[in-house]
Order: C-alpha cells, then structure tokens, then sequence
C-alpha cells in the first residue's frame, strides 16, 4: 500500500501510503524507513494527503484537504520533515525545484497560472495581460518559468509561454511566448515539456513531441543581466539533441 515519490540526497524516502481498509482507508504523506515502516509526516489534514515529489535538499512538494474548509491546497514539507504550509491556499502543484541562490525552492501550480519563486508568489498573465487558465507552470532552479496552456476540449497544447519576472519590462506578471525567447524551437514538434532545470548560467528543457524525445539547452535568459528579448537572440547559444523514441 506504499508509494515511493522521491528520495533526496540524505537518502530519505518520501511517499504515501494507504492507511485502513477497503473504503474506510485513506492516503496519508509517510516517510519509508530502513526496518520496513512507515512514519506520518506531521501536520492536521483532512481526508486524503499525497506527497508527489522530491528535492535533492529535501523539500517535499504533496496536496491535501485543509482542516475546516472542504477544500484542498498544495502542501510544503521541510527537509527535516516538519509541516512548512499550505501553498497558495488553493489550488495543485506538480512542479518543484530548489533554488539555485539557496532562498528556498520554486512550485509552480498546474492550473491557475500561478507560481512561487523563493517567498514572492506571481499570476503570470499572457503578453496582452490576461490571465492563464488550464496552465501548468514549470519551474526550474532559476527565476524561469514555462507555462503549457492546455486545451482541454481537444487534449492538445495550444500555446507556450516563457516568464521570469520583468521578463516584459514594467509587467512584472507577463510572459512572452516560448518561441520569441528560442526562436530555434520551432523547429521542433512539441507537445509537452517534461522537465526544466536552470544549471551554472544554462536551461535546459526535455521536449516530447510526434518525432520523438529532444533536449534542448540554451543561456538561462533569467540570469543574464538586463536581459531583453533582442539580447537574449545574440547571445543564447543553443543546442538541440534528439533521441528517438525507444532508445
């Protein structure tokens, strides 16, 4: 009845497993220890609490039902296992990442378009200024997002966005799209983007598409100074890998 989410690099396994019988059971955020059992992460919920990812520093990244209300938000554990908060208050979040300068780490929710880097939260909105819906937000360890707008109706993916604040000076909150920021991208089929991590200056981004697996890698606009769109087109240094499907 255990389910292995992650383990960070002090080798703590964090999960969540199924407590009771049958109907009566319910999921509760466990820590796995080496003699085979399981110990609840602290914190009063209500109703099923899940634990989906990992850092390597140790924060744990769950959702579950907050006590008094019947809704629902994104949960925050510490490395030393300790309950940190209710992220946003509402809502779901997939994506997490420690931050690259140590201030905490990065989530990004999976549909209203929000985010938080480090301890400042953004509704990121569209160029026009309008806000996303059905978005997911992928963080990396920098201040760089990537927002995938879903349609729902179709199950397709209609838009990408890229977004670091001020990204669009003096609208602190807007994106541009994926494509004005790494023009070399359209020539890649893509339909989703699996994972994002900003490392020592670079991004890199995991792309599933039709023709298979690539990885894409570029300067983290993010943390190039005064950076401008014009700028990013002179000084990103791209590099496109494909791995076929299978292999």
């Amino acid at each position: 009845g255990g389910y292995v989410s992650g383990v960070d690099a002090q080798l703590r396994v964090l999960g969540y497993r199924y407590i009771g019988f049958d109907s009566f059971s319910v999921a509760r955020a466990v820590k796995f220890v080496s003699n085979g059992s399981a110990e609840l992460l602290p914190g009063e919920y209500a109703g099923d609490t899940f634990l989906f990812d990992v850092t390597p520093l140790g924060f744990a990244l769950g959702d579950g039902g907050i006590p008094g209300t019947i809704g629902s938000a994104p949960i925050l554990w510490a490395p030393d296992d300790s309950f940190l908060s209710y992220v946003f208050g509402y809502g779901a979040a997939r994506s997490i990442r420690d931050r690259n300068d140590g201030q905490g780490v990065n989530i990004g929710d999976i549909f209203e378009g929000l985010v938080l880097l480090g301890d400042t939260e953004y509704f990121i909105q569209d160029i026009n200024g309008l806000g996303l819906s059905d978005d997911a937000m992928i963080v990396s360890h920098s201040n760089f997002v990537v927002a995938l707008d879903f349609d729902f109706r179709t199950l397709s993916l209609s838009s990408l966005l890229g977004f670091f604040p001020g990204i669009i000076p003096d609208h602190p909150n807007r994106g541009l799209p994926l494509l004005d920021i790494f023009p070399e991208l359209a020539t890649v089929d893509i339909d989703f983007i699996s994972s994002l991590a900003s490392v020592d200056g670079y991004l890199y981004m995991t792309l599933r598409g039709s023709d298979g697996t690539f990885l894409f890698g570029a300067r983290d606009p993010s943390v190039i100074p005064e950076s401008t769109p014009a700028l990013l087109l002179l000084t990103a240094l791209p590099y496109l890998a494909r791995r076929k499907s299978g292999i």
